[in-house]
């Protein structure tokens, strides 16, 4: 795997905020609504933390005159760059991004301590069912829903979850491991193959 950004936690937030801010710039004067949704929702997340939102808006005052256009408080931005993205991604009609966005706005919600509308945005994020065909995604969603729930005290409704998302987990790793398995073969199938070739070469020769 490749490092694209290296440092303490404070310079890798601050060199992704640079870069996401410039994709956001640059998506914008191009009219790329794809590219400018999925830097506000991943902006969106880089501010739910409000230490690191205290540094980052302090550290980049500009960026508040464009990405906090409506003048909303500073906690609220985290979610209304997420609800500005999910507009976008609706006009774009991705459902997977549609997904992703509702699961960034849930987790808004609960920095907030709003469980009630996390609760609702996860729901709405499972609510087209295209989206079991990335597992990976749903069982990001029903960890969150696990943690909602438990938040309010609903027990058996976040063992639920909990359950559903370690059930996929496994699967998504048997999957891999099934992929990986896949590669393999078919590398020793190419190999072979090239053995067999050579063969054929000096029997001919």
């Amino acid at each position: 795997s490749y490092v694209i950004t290296t440092g303490t936690q404070e310079e890798i937030n601050q060199q992704e905020f640079d870069c996401l801010m410039r994709c956001l710039i640059m998506s914008r004067q191009q009219d790329y609504p794809y590219f400018e949704a999925n830097a506000l929702e991943a902006l969106a997340e880089h501010l739910i933390n409000p230490i690191h939102r205290e540094v980052l808006l302090r550290n980049n005052s500009y960026a508040l005159d464009l990405i906090n256009m409506d003048d909303v408080s500073v906690e609220s931005l985290p979610a209304q760059l997420a609800e500005e993205a999910l507009c976008l991604f609706q006009q774009y009609g991705d459902v997977y991004q549609i997904a992703g966005a509702y699961r960034t706005l849930a987790s808004c919600s609960r920095a907030l301590g709003n469980h009630s509308s996390a609760l609702y945005y996860l729901e709405q994020a499972l609510s087209d069912t295209l989206i079991n065909q990335a597992p990976d995604l749903v069982a990001s969603i029903r960890e969150q829903l696990s943690v909602a729930y438990s938040a309010i005290d609903d027990k058996a409704a976040s063992d639920l979850h909990r359950n559903v998302y370690l059930d996929l987990q496994e699967q998504t790793r048997q999957d891999r491991w099934l992929e990986a398995r896949a590669a393999q073969l078919d590398q020793s199938v190419a190999r072979l193959n090239l053995l067999l070739f050579a063969i054929g070469a000096v029997i001919i020769l």
